[in-house]
């Protein structure tokens, strides 16, 4: 085998891959892998709540910023700049916050049915920590790592395995 580990960017986050199993962190980091569990009920709703949490930091944070605008522009003019700079905070919170949005999960490669790839996308068809059939889809991947990670799984046989 040419590689024996790699990692590429996805609009939620990373995919880090070794020839044991394929982890969904959000930093990339390496030392991140060892806290991550097989997907479970207990995992999705850990994962399912700390997006929860993000988001209701980026409406509280919003609302507060907008109620500051309003005490320091009296009358009518505070409610135009609310309007513009509301959806402009939401977007940029949204697009620096991208990776808190991703899953956290470890998925073993003996677990892998088939990885299959649709444009700039990956999906991942697998068993979870349950052993039920599951899927996930990464996307926004860009071509050159796509083919990368497809290239390694090859290696491994995933492709269109079971």
């Amino acid at each position: 085998m040419s590689k024996t580990k790699g990692y590429i960017s996805y609009d939620k986050g990373f995919l880090n891959y070794t020839a044991e199993a394929y982890y969904l962190t959000i930093s990339g980091n390496w030392s991140e892998i060892d806290k991550l569990e097989e997907k479970t009920k207990s995992t999705y709703r850990k994962n399912k709540m700390r997006i929860v949490r993000h988001q209701f930091f980026i409406a509280v944070f919003t609302i507060t910023t907008c109620s500051l605008l309003f005490i320091s522009f009296p009358g009518i003019i505070a409610l135009p700049i609310a309007l513009i700079a509301a959806p402009l905070l939401i977007s940029f919170l949204i697009k620096a916050l991208r990776t808190e949005f991703g899953n956290l999960i470890k998925i073993p490669t003996r677990k892998i049915k088939k990885l299959v790839t649709n444009d700039n996308s990956l999906i991942i068809h697998y068993f979870n920590g349950e052993d039920e059939s599951d899927m996930i889809k990464l996307s926004g991947i860009n071509k050159k790592d796509l083919q990368e990670v497809m290239s390694f799984s090859n290696e491994l046989n995933l492709i269109n395995s079971i």
